[in-house]
């Protein structure tokens, strides 16, 4: 095909990125995302995956405040405040960091990827089926609206991967 300039590619993409979520990150931020019963049940295996750990320490080192407590119980932890949409966000992309660390050196799946995956499809579920329509909507209309571009920037970064691996 046609040769493309795929820093100028990726710039646009996060530019139109950018136009669409940045309406929506005001209140995905600030948005508490009170407890499910579905929820309750994902804790044990986010915990297991060590999905909050990461999603801590992304968090940390980006200077957003973490509930300390967030993700050895849930809820509001002795009158505190409840996690946001914005930490479950940072939950969702610690299971993504896992999905993609988990493909074997010759990029295919394996039994983590299926896991982690499976994971993350309940976890999306729980939060876009969550039963106060304030909560699903924002942030399906949030997801929706970073997706499309972040798609294909990890596309792109996949198959980088797989071109470049060793056969």
């Amino acid at each position: 095909g046609e040769n493309e300039n795929l820093a100028q590619l990726k710039r646009t993409r996060e530019i139109e990125q950018k136009k669409a979520s940045d309406p929506l990150y005001k209140a995905f931020k600030e948005l508490p995302i009170p407890p499910t019963e579905k929820l309750q049940e994902l804790m044990p295996r986010l915990q297991a995956a060590d999905a909050f750990g990461i999603a801590k320490h992304k968090a940390a080192v980006e200077g957003i405040k973490w509930d300390k407590d967030f993700g050895s119980g849930y809820g509001p932890i002795q009158g505190g405040p409840m996690p946001t949409a914005q930490s479950w966000d940072y939950v969702k992309r610690a299971l993504d960091q896992k999905i993609a660390d988990s493909f074997d050196q010759y990029g295919r799946s394996t039994d983590y990827t299926r896991i982690y995956t499976g994971l993350k499809s309940d976890l999306l579920d729980a939060i876009d089926n969550h039963p106060n329509p304030q909560v699903a909507g924002v942030w399906k209309q949030a997801r929706q609206a970073y997706a499309g571009p972040a798609q294909i920037s990890e596309a792109e970064r996949l198959g980088r991967k797989i071109f470049t691996l060793d056969q």
